[in-house]
């Protein structure tokens, strides 16, 4: 076995990080819709009776959540089995005239995500597409997505997302056509490039294995990364695996106060810092 060590700027004590670098902050959820892949969407919802698409559980979620106001925190809970549909919460259905309605995902056993036979998600879409803040993806397999694996951030047309305070973990992510995990947005609004998006907040990715992601079997439009924050700060990846990718292994993109500990990257990949303000904190080991 051999180690490969990454290093800029580490710091003695393992205080100094902690002190330096801030962990999300997760709300529990109020409300919680059950799926299941034999479930229907004639259902309620409940562990007893799950619904069959993540599109009838956040209708569901909207209704449970009518009577409150500002930011309301929900889950959506898989059941074990094989899902063919991308969770991906369109702008509709997180912005309410008097809410956000924040969700997380959750698998329960042996949970997978096949996009193979997906032609409609756009490529800057998801498997797993959220908008939400204080919330998490924990415990799911995404295979074959035509776009990224996992995605949080919304900026299009002027209206802009950047979902703060996440944690994405015990997720192993696939041939993808675009970037494996994606968190953040660019720096500038789509609509107005004089006009800057402030950075994204708080990002803990861990436990995680990303391979074979980005340019999977065909050349992309894009290159791309396994595990990507962009323009994003306070970002941690700990104890996550990466390995044969079609781009970086790991890109830092505009980003500042970055923690990278106890990490497996196969030589093939690379981690890239680009744009970075103050101090990462970068270990990678190769085995």
């Amino acid at each position: 076995m051999k180690n490969i060590g990454v290093f800029f700027a580490i710091f003695s004590v393992q205080a100094a990080i902690a002190q330096y670098v801030n962990l999300p902050q997760i709300n529990m959820p109020s409300a919680r819709i059950y799926m299941s892949p034999i479930g229907s969407d004639s259902n309620i919802g409940d562990s007893l009776a799950p619904v069959a698409t993540f599109s009838k559980a956040l209708d569901l979620l909207n209704a449970a959540s009518a009577n409150q106001s500002g930011e309301v925190y929900t889950e959506v809970v898989l059941f074990e089995g094989l899902y063919t549909q991308a969770l991906a919460q369109p702008l509709n259905k997180f912005q309410y005239p008097n809410r956000n309605l924040n969700v997380s995902v959750r698998g329960r056993g042996v949970v997978n995500l096949d996009g193979q036979m997906l032609s409609s998600l756009s490529s800057g879409s998801g498997m797993v597409h959220l908008l939400g803040s204080h919330i998490y993806v924990k415990g799911i397999s995404i295979l074959y997505s035509p776009a990224n694996g996992v995605r949080f951030g919304f900026n299009y047309n002027g209206t802009v997302i950047n979902s703060a305070d996440i944690l994405i973990e015990n997720v192993s992510v696939s041939a993808t056509a675009g970037h494996g995990i994606l968190v953040g947005i660019g720096a500038l609004n789509t609509a107005n490039q004089f006009t800057l998006t402030p950075k994204a907040n708080r990002f803990l990715i861990q436990n995680c294995q990303v391979h074979d992601a980005v340019n999977f079997n065909t050349v992309q439009t894009q290159w791309g990364s396994a595990i990507k924050a962009w323009n994003a700060s306070n970002v941690t990846v700990r104890n996550c695996v990466v390995r044969d990718n079609g781009g970086e292994g790991i890109d830092f993109d505009d980003c500042d106060s970055i923690d990278v500990v106890i990490l497996t990257v196969d030589m093939l990949c690379s981690i890239s810092c680009k744009y970075l303000k103050g101090w990462p904190i970068l270990t990678a080991f190769d085995d």
